[in-house]
Order: C-alpha cells, then structure tokens, then sequence
C-alpha cells in the first residue's frame, strides 16, 4: 500500500539491537518489517540511530548501520561522533559524512568538533542556522532559518570546515513552511 499511495521516502529510527526497558525500537524485533521492506519497496529506505537516545552502545549503532546496508538502504547516525565512528570503523576509503549546521547544535555535537573532520570526507555540508530559543532538545527541523537569522557560530563554522581541508559543496537545507 505505501507503494500505491506514492510513498518516496521512509525513515525508521532502530535504537537497539535487543529491546529493553528505554525502547522497544529494536533491531531484533523490526528486522522482518526490514526484509519485506527490502523486498517490495519501491521507495528509499533510510535507517536511522542515534546513540545517546536510545541507542547507548556504538557497537549496536555499527550492527544496525550494517544491517540497513546489507538490505539496501541508507544509514545515518544522530551525532557527528557516532558517523565517526561509523566512518572509521567502515575502514572503506570513500566513507564520508555529511554534517549540518542545525543536527550539530541538535544533536549535542558542538561546533568545535569539526576542528577533527577531514575536508576529504565531507563533500557535501547543509548549511542552515536556528534560534536561540527553544532550547535544543526542543528544536523541530521547522525551527531552522536562514544563514545568518540565528544563533549558530557560522562565522567560526566556516574557518574550521575550511582548515580542515574542506573543499566540497554547501546545501542550503531549510524544512521551514514560513519560507514556503
């Protein structure tokens, strides 16, 4: 039904690999949901997890990163750490990231960690900004702005991709409807 309705795009959020008492989100308990999903869908598929929410161990967040691609789909991990870790764990040459602005503050990354990125392994960065207030936990993909209309340090952002040896595109990513 999701291919007859023009379905073009799933996110699932997987937390673990066994479910326990913080979520029932877990790989053993969705994998089959997974498989048909690998089999019949005709749209992308992109499993996300995010350590620190749910998922606490970077060993489950590789497992489900693993798993996703074996079926097919793409991955993608809440936190620039856990990408990292993804990216290096991987030991594949061309892995790469691709961090914005807005997850960075959201996700709890901070700025100052992209002073440890190689530009090599980012081609493509979303640039967007949010506002001070709410606070991050509380901030919605609505919440973004412009470049420049809010709190984030683009100025400093900018100076450290460039002395990391970044070198690839910006993409500008506003889910903002007051822009629409």
């Amino acid at each position: 039904r999701l291919n007859e309705a023009g379905l073009q795009y799933l996110q699932i959020s997987i937390d673990n690999i066994r479910p326990d008492a913080v979520s029932k989100k877990s790989l053993a308990v969705l994998d089959s949901k997974l498989e048909n999903l690998a089999r019949y869908a005709t749209f992308q598929v992109n499993v996300n997890s995010v350590l620190g929410g749910g998922c606490r161990d970077p060993e489950d967040a590789l497992a489900i990163a693993r798993r996703a691609k074996e079926l097919g789909f793409s991955t993608s991990l809440g936190r620039l750490s856990e990408s990292m870790y993804v990216a290096f764990d991987s030991r594949h040459l061309q892995a790469c990231l691709l961090p914005d602005v807005y997850h960075l503050h959201r996700g709890g990354s901070g700025f100052e960690t992209l002073k440890l990125l190689s530009g090599r392994a980012v081609h493509v960065f979303h640039v967007n900004d949010f506002p001070a207030e709410p606070a991050a936990a509380e901030l919605t993909d609505a919440h973004r702005v412009y470049p420049g209309d809010g709190a984030a340090p683009l100025k400093q952002v900018y100076h450290d991709l460039r002395d990391a040896g970044f070198r690839g595109y910006l993409s500008l990513e506003l889910f903002n409807r007051d822009y629409w």
